[in-house]
């Protein structure tokens, strides 16, 4: 059980990270579009929303596996 709870701990942070850095570049496009808005131009633009909540999913699964390794180490 201790190899599978560190394999969860590591699985957990590295989806974790991932999951933030995705939620960082979507809420970069967020932050592009709000500039291009307030500058009065127009030009085409991807949606962010698929990539916020696809960033926010990874980090509550990295959030829960690694909890779960963590709470398994006894």
């Amino acid at each position: 059980m201790v190899v599978l709870s560190r394999v969860s701990a590591v699985l957990g942070t590295i989806a974790l990270l991932v999951g933030i850095g995705i939620f960082v570049y979507s809420e970069f496009e967020v932050w592009k579009q709000w500039i291009a808005v307030s500058a009065l131009r127009s030009r085409d633009f991807a949606n962010p929303i698929p990539h916020s909540v696809l960033g926010a999913s990874v980090a509550v699964l990295g959030g829960f596996l690694l909890g779960l390794g963590l709470s398994r180490r006894r």
